[in-house]
């Protein structure tokens, strides 16, 4: 079966007329549609994009809605992934209101972000001007720095000598979450009740008690 994976349907309004714009490349590492903002393909891939004018009406989907029939016209960006794939993968960054000055600049930026995961058991990524690192945890593993026990969500923010971890358990099973920080730590200065430290030292371990809620979770520390 053909897998394709929409990034994005914008509506332009009846008879639109923004300028949309893809990088000229093979495979581009940006595109940008006027007064929307654009989209950056760190890798490159074979983008696929169709400017059309669609008809229907609300009853189409909803008996009960109006019978009037109207026409928009669309903006359509996907990638193909050809006939039942086997590892396949994508990525993109959405960058909504940037001009195109912006998403190109930023599509040249090679190094701006990094991507530590990206398959069916974790995606994660790492901004470092930023100071940031964010993983989703599928099952139990490791991405960069990070180590989960089950799976869950990590935020990670370094300003300075200082950096806020943010945990939460997104299949909501109450299970502990063990999360390991592989990097040397001088001392938590603050932490929620349910956030246990087991170590701080060479590297952060600690136990997240998460409840069912799939709420965040943190605690504060200094590093070397």
């Amino acid at each position: 079966m053909p897998v394709e994976t929409i990034v994005d349907n914008r509506n332009l309004g009846e008879g639109g007329t923004r300028a949309f714009t893809v990088d000229d490349r093979p495979r581009p590492r940006w595109a940008h549609l006027e007064g929307h903002g654009g989209w950056v393909l760190p890798s490159g891939a074979e983008l696929r994009t169709l400017c059309e004018d669609r008809t229907g009406a609300w009853s189409d989907i909803n008996t009960t809605s109006s019978t009037e029939r109207r026409t928009r016209r669309w903006q359509t960006l996907w990638l193909g992934h050809g006939t039942d794939p086997v590892a396949g993968s994508h990525a993109y960054v959405l960058m909504p209101g940037a001009t195109r000055r912006a998403v190109t600049e930023r599509a040249a930026e090679r190094d701006w972000l990094r991507i530590l995961a990206n398959d069916s058991t974790c995606q994660a990524v790492s901004i470092d001007c930023l100071g940031l690192t964010a993983a989703t945890f599928w099952q139990a593993g490791t991405a960069g720095p990070l180590t989960v026990s089950a799976p869950a969500a990590v935020l990670l923010r370094r300003r300075g000598r200082s950096a806020t971890l943010c945990v939460s358990e997104p299949p909501r099973s109450g299970a502990p979450v063990e999360i390991v920080w592989n990097r040397p730590v001088r001392r938590v200065v603050e932490s929620d009740p349910s956030v246990q430290i087991l170590e701080a030292g060479r590297r952060l371990r600690l136990r997240g008690t998460l409840g069912t809620g799939c709420v965040s979770h943190r605690c504060e520390l200094t590093f070397s």
